[in-house]
Order: C-alpha cells, then sequence, then structure tokens
C-alpha cells in the first residue's frame, strides 16, 4: 500500500475528482462537524493521505489544539504538508497505523477511506479508542461493498477502484462493525447506493 499511494500521490486528488463531484466534501463537513470537538483539543487523522480533512479538523479544535495526521506514504504526507504549511496546530507523521503509538487521553479520532484497506483495522480501534477519553469521538468513513447491488455491478465498482488498491476482499472488510465493540454508536448511514459509508461513535471503555 505504501509503494501504491507513493506512485499515486502526485495525481490523488485528480484522481478522486469524481468523488468531489458527488459531493463527499460535504459529507466529510458533516462528519467532522458532528465530532463536536472541543477547543484546545487534540485529534488523529488516521491515514491522511494528502490532508483533505486537516483544515476542518484544524478549524474544530482552534489554534490551541492539535491535530496529528497519521500516514504510511512519505508521497502522500508531501502533498498533505503543502497543504497545512501555515497551519501550526498540525503535525503530520509517517508510521503505519498498525504501529501508531496514540497520545493518550485524545479528544478523537477520525479516518476517512483508510481503515477498510487495513485487514488489522479492528486491532487498530481498539488501540484508538483506548487512548480516547471516554466519551471522545470516533469517526469512519469509506468504501465498503455494496451487498445489494449485482455481482457484476459490484464488481466493475471494484475494478474502477483497483487504482486506489480496493479488491474483491473488500467485501469482507467492515470497520464500522468492529468499532461498535469499542464505541456507543451514534450515527451510520450508507452512501452513494450502499457503497461507502459515515460511522460515528463514542468511546465507551467498559463495552
Amino acid at each position: 500500500m505504501r509503494a501504491l499511494y507513493d506512485r499515486t500521490a502526485r495525481h490523488y486528488d485528480a484522481a478522486s475528482f469524481l468523488y468531489q463531484l458527488s459531493g463527499i466534501e460535504s459529507r466529510r463537513k458533516q462528519l467532522i462537524k458532528s465530532m463536536a470537538l472541543p477547543k484546545g483539543g487534540t485529534v488523529v487523522d488516521l491515514g491522511t493521505g494528502t490532508g483533505v480533512n486537516l483544515k476542518l479538523l484544524s478549524k474544530a479544535v482552534g489554534v490551541e489544539g492539535k491535530v496529528i495526521g497519521v500516514d504510511l506514504s512519505p508521497g502522500m504526507l508531501a502533498k498533505a504538508q503543502a497543504k497545512i504549511k501555515h497551519l501550526e496546530n498540525v503535525e503530520l507523521i509517517e508510521c503505519d497505523s498498525r504501529s501508531f503509538q496514540f497520545p493518550e487521553k485524545l479528544d478523537g479520532v477520525i479516518s476517512t477511506f483508510s481503515l477498510e484497506f487495513v485487514p488489522e483495522y479492528e486491532a487498530v480501534i481498539e488501540r484508538a479508542t483506548s487512548a480516547m477519553s471516554r466519551g471522545a469521538p470516533l469517526a469512519l468513513m469509506g468504501l465498503k461493498y455494496p451487498e445489494q447491488w449485482p455481482d457484476w455491478m459490484a464488481a466493475a465498482g471494484i475494478w474502477f477502484n483497483r487504482s486506489f488498491g480496493v479488491t474483491k476482499d473488500h467485501k469482507d472488510f467492515k470497520p464500522w462493525i468492529a468499532a461498535e465493540k469499542y464505541c456507543q454508536a451514534a450515527i451510520f448511514k450508507e452512501l452513494y447506493a450502499g457503497s461507502a459509508y459515515m460511522w460515528l461513535g463514542s468511546a465507551d471503555h467498559h463495552s
């Protein structure tokens, strides 16, 4: 995945233009607004990619807060760095989400179009929620297998998104289900006829 995204980093934003036209940015804004992050808080953007969430998160926590963007691809992080060069409350870290050491008492974690590419996503979610303050929001958005679609149409969707690393194995990847083991679920919405999802929950250390 590191090699794939290093190769596509230069034109990643352009390649995702169709998703931007479909209104995905407004969904991102809605999800981040729903997190209700506190001013002065610390939030981790897991799988930050080219940094599309960073300005929104920076504004949400304010200049006294901190945003940590984590990604395993140096190429993607270079693109993200260009977007946040004037934001003093954002830190970028090159690291695989499977080995990232989450700071304690986090005020929120978000991951958009990332965790479905990590087969060990449940272990990542468990470590993330363990580091979060109780009640802090976990926000997820990503691609999902559209089970209600005809097989041929779902296969075409996989082919269309192959440049982003999507394979038939994603049929069994369901990070939002794993997240419900460690959080109190608040929002689950299917997007784009079931081919994507948005999920929001709060850390529950007694689950």
